[in-house]
Parts: structure tokens; sequence; C-alpha cells
């Protein structure tokens, strides 16, 4: 697959598009061949590159930026969840039917249960992080209550966020936490890759 077809190919994946850096890194191809080949299918009208974020992200031309459900962006839960399921069949796990905002999994024997989560919108940074700790703290109550109800061994439990620092710093200082419960972390970034944290072995 060339490296055009390959970047449509991943906008179709995501509605809410898709950065130059996040192409290179999902392709991996070096950022400039990313952009050049992302101008030319502008000039094409095969995409659309909306600058008004501050950051250039790459949309196919009469793509829906919003999804059902209200998602927008690539971090919302419902994106998030997607990204996971995806991620998680690549490794071999059989994905069941979503419920609430509970992802299972299961794959030799094991379940996984995941409690996922979003990141907040708005232009405040500080704001941003203040409203990400509380949903950060949400997941985590989700994810206690579902070791809770799944104690054994057979049962592996973790939080499914979207890959910010902000969640990096409150799974680092969780850490112990998190260990002790066997709750793992999954962070997934803008392209679709995935992150184990905390002891999560999802691979």
């Amino acid at each position: 697959m060339t490296v055009t077809a390959e970047i449509v190919r991943l906008l179709g994946l995501r509605p809410g598009g898709m950065s130059d850096a996040a192409l290179a890194r999902a392709t991996g191809e070096p950022r400039q061949r990313v952009s050049r080949r992302c101008r030319d299918l502008a000039d094409r009208g095969v995409l659309v590159r909306d600058a008004s974020s501050g950051v250039t992200i790459n949309r196919l031309a009469g793509a829906r930026r919003e999804r059902a459900g209200g998602d927008t962006e690539w971090f919302d839960a419902g994106a998030v969840r997607s990204a996971l399921a995806t991620w998680l069949r690549a490794h071999r796990w059989a994905v069941a039917p979503e419920a609430a905002a509970d992802l299972l999994a299961l794959r030799a024997g094991t379940r996984l249960h995941l409690a996922v989560g979003g990141y907040p919108h708005g232009e405040d940074p500080d704001r941003r992080a203040v409203r990400a700790t509380q949903r950060y703290a949400a997941a985590l109550l989700a994810a206690v209550r579902l070791r809770g109800v799944h104690p054994d061994d057979t049962d592996a439990v973790a939080i499914g966020l979207p890959d910010f620092a902000r969640y990096r710093v409150l799974v680092a200082e969780t850490e112990a936490g998190l260990r002790a419960l066997r709750i793992g972390a999954l962070l997934v970034d803008e392209s679709g890759a995935v992150s184990a944290l905390a002891g999560a072995d999802a691979t």
C-alpha cells in the first residue's frame, strides 16, 4: 500500500482527523513526506487541512467532524473505546459487544475488563487539567468497582484513556495503588498506538 493510500485509509477510520505528526507515527514515514502527501491530497480535493486549532488537522473531504454521541475528536471516550477495541483485536483478543463505558475482551481463558474515559474539551489548559483529573478519578473508581466484581486471577482490569501528559502524570502518581489492586492502564494516542502502563499487559 502506498503512503498516500495509507493516509486516506487512516483518515477514513478517524472522522475527527489526524495531524501530520500522528499520521507520520502511524505510517512510519518521515513527517515531511507525510505533510507533502497531505498537501497534494488537499490540492486534489481529497482531504481538508484545518489549522484553526493551531495544529493542522487533516480530514477527508466531506467527513463529518461530529460523530454519533457527540464525539468529535480522537480523545473522546467513544473514539478511545473504538481504538482500544481495534488494538485488542490486533493482539488476538476477542472483543465482546460494548456496554456502557466498559470494554470486555477475552483471550486464552483471561477476561480483560476496561473502564474507558476521554479527555475534556476546551481552550483553557488549566481548566482542562482539572477536569482531566476528575475524569481520571471517575475511570479509576469504575476500575476499582470492576476489580471488586471480578477478583479472580483470570480477570484483568485496566483503565483505558487517551494519551495525554496529564494522564501519564496521574498514572505515575497512583501507580503503587494501581499495582496493589492489580489494575493496569492503557493509553491510546492520536494514531491509535497504545502504551501499557502500571503493569497492564494486553499484548
